[in-house]
């Protein structure tokens, strides 16, 4: 429903909203990335895992906060697509995320997590939300 809203916008040359983080919304997001690092440098599987879905969380934060509209982080990624230099990257992440969230039995190797978050760090790197 959200997407159709974002077609008939562009359709209709309507602007979305969107703004630039605040000084101290930077300054949170640079925090949250920071520990997001320091649980990739652990070594345990659970701890990349957890890396994953709060780097996940932080972009869908970032992306609320500029404005893009949607009731949950697909919603806001369809919004911003034109943002990120990968999109497809991005929504590779966002399913590593969700198979580590909803699918009890599914095998994530080490290597698709660190690639998960590589691509989340290049996203909120597009977004101007980390340097």
């Amino acid at each position: 429903m959200i997407f159709r809203w974002i077609q008939q916008a562009f359709k209709k040359k309507v602007r979305l909203k969107v703004k630039v983080l605040d000084w101290q919304e930077q300054k949170m997001v640079l925090n949250q990335w920071q520990k997001i690092k320091e649980l990739t440098e652990v070594r345990r599987a659970s701890a990349l895992k957890q890396a994953v879905i709060e780097a996940d969380k932080l972009l869908d934060y970032v992306l609320e906060k500029m404005g893009y509209p949607g009731g949950s982080l697909a919603d806001r990624l369809k919004a911003a697509q034109h943002r990120f230099k990968d999109y497809q990257g991005i929504w590779f992440a966002h399913k590593i995320r969700n198979r580590l969230v909803h699918d009890l039995h599914s095998e994530v190797l080490e290597y698709e997590i660190k690639e998960a978050i590589d691509r989340l760090e290049k996203g909120l790197k597009d977004l101007g939300a980390l340097k």
